[in-house]
């Protein structure tokens, strides 16, 4: 149990790459119940591979909450039983430029908003083959949330199945102030 961070807490580090690890019963009082990653460096990345995240907890983002990454990627892994008292039951994403969330599955994740994933301020998201399965978010979002006050935000959905999600608005996804929007 921490503050931030419940498992790991970054700041200012340049590449995180986090691979073949399992996050389980972690708690932050504030942000990223299992990993708080927050950079304001120029080029930062963040990579998450093959990785677990299962009953963490949190105040924004259970699993992980991303901060000022300029690449996130994180795919092969699951995110399951996630709670928040605010945002992102699985992950909290804030202003990155790249998003890449790929063959993953989002499990009965529970959030004032965002049951699954809260982004704020994302310039490019690809969120593909990915599974979101019983997440509940009491107002928007049930399984995804992005919210976006940049110019020309663009959010990429492809080939993903949305199951039994629940939301005020927007059940499987809410996605406010994006110009560009691509569901297949």
């Amino acid at each position: 149990s921490a503050l931030f961070g419940g498992s790991i807490d970054m700041s200012s580090v340049f590449n995180c790459v986090i691979q073949n690890s399992n996050f389980i019963g972690n708690n932050a009082e504030r942000y990223g119940g299992a990993l708080k990653y927050f950079n304001s460096d120029k080029i930062p990345r963040s990579f998450v591979n093959n990785c677990t995240f299962k009953d963490n907890r949190a105040s924004d983002g259970a699993a992980m909450n991303i901060n000022g990454a300029k690449i996130v990627k994180v795919q092969l892994s699951h995110f399951m039983v996630n709670t928040v008292s605010n945002h992102g039951g699985g992950m909290y994403i804030e202003k990155c430029t790249n998003v890449v969330i790929e063959k993953m599955l989002f499990a009965r994740h529970s959030a004032l908003i965002g049951g699954s994933i809260y982004m704020l301020n994302v310039f490019n998201c690809f969120i593909q083959n990915s599974n979101f399965i019983g997440n509940n978010a009491e107002h928007n979002g049930g399984a995804l949330y992005s919210f976006s006050s940049d110019k020309i935000p663009r959010c990429f959905v492809n080939n993903c199945t949305f199951t039994y999600n629940r939301a005020s608005y927007g059940a499987a996804m809410c996605l406010n102030g994006a110009k560009i929007v691509k569901v297949q």
